[in-house]
């Protein structure tokens, strides 16, 4: 499957959410603060941990954004879902398939319950022999 690009929600024109999960920061010019302008390469964002649960397992993949001067620590699986299937529905999460934190292709995502979120953890703990 080949990764398509589309605008990060919120965000257009500054950065781009990919089907494999990817982020990227688009190339353009920005304020550097000191009255001259500067140029922000096009480049891929590092994503960092945005959550653990009690064992210490990652729950969460995120990565910082930046728009008017101000800093937003977005998780990685909402976005791909917003860019690619559309607006969380009221009373949805954002749930991956083999409940893998950093596995935020769009194909391991979905909107869905709490409760089949549940499930699936059940699911996949049972197949993994856990």
């Amino acid at each position: 499957m080949s990764e398509i690009w589309l605008p990060v929600v919120g965000y257009e024109g500054i950065y781009e959410v990919s089907s494999q999960g990817r982020i990227k920061s688009l190339s353009r010019p920005s304020n550097s603060g000191r009255g001259g302008i500067r140029i922000i390469r096009e480049r891929i964002l590092k994503p960092c941990v945005n959550g653990l649960d009690a064992s210490g397992n990652i729950t969460r993949m995120a990565v910082s954004l930046y728009k008017e001067d101000r800093m937003k620590v977005r998780r990685i699986h909402r976005l791909v879902l917003e860019a690619f299937v559309g607006p969380r529905p009221d009373d949805m999460d954002a749930c991956h398939w083999d409940d893998d934190p950093t596995n935020n292709r769009l194909i391991n995502l979905r909107w869905d319950t709490r409760k089949e979120n549940g499930s699936d953890k059940i699911r996949n703990s049972y197949r993994k022999g856990k």
